[in-house]
């Protein structure tokens, strides 16, 4: 519970689709879903692939990149920071590089080991959204700095 006493929206964790999770806790309500993310994932990959094939490059060249492209999503759940970053633009929110001082900061998204999770603020209090936990964990203010460190 947040200090000022109203509960805190978890989701918790499902499969690898910490994701989705991160961003419907940061969002404090269930709005996307495995599909809504891999749909954005999707249109991700055909927009590379599509701005590859534009280049002029010899056929070996073309062909190693396009493998190595489509990695927007995979079959077991995981998803780039830039469908993380599409999903968060339908709501007018952007993900940008942080440092230290970001406790003028609302929120944090965070990937750690392949893992997405958020850290948010509520009133003046600061709490860890991970759907890993079973619950929200507080952070003192003064420790969010470090979180970005961690």
């Amino acid at each position: 519970m947040a200090h000022d006493q109203s509960p805190i929206y978890l989701e918790a964790q499902v499969a690898r689709l910490c994701a989705v999770h991160c961003l419907n806790n940061l969002l404090q309500q269930s709005y996307f879903t495995e599909v809504d993310l891999a749909q954005i994932g999707a249109r991700l990959d055909e927009e590379e692939k599509r701005l590859l094939m534009e280049r002029e490059l010899s056929a070996r060249a073309l062909n190693e990149l396009l493998e190595q492209s489509g990695q927007n999503v995979s079959d077991d759940g995981d998803f780039s920071v830039q469908v993380v970053a599409l999903a968060l633009k339908s709501f007018d929110l952007s993900l940008e590089q942080t440092g230290q001082s970001v406790l003028t900061e609302r929120a944090l998204i965070f990937n750690f080991h392949e893992h997405w999770f958020c850290a948010r603020k509520f009133g003046g209090a600061w709490y860890i959204l991970d759907s890993a936990k079973d619950t929200p964990v507080y952070v003192d203010a003064s420790d969010v700095g470090a979180l970005v460190l961690w």
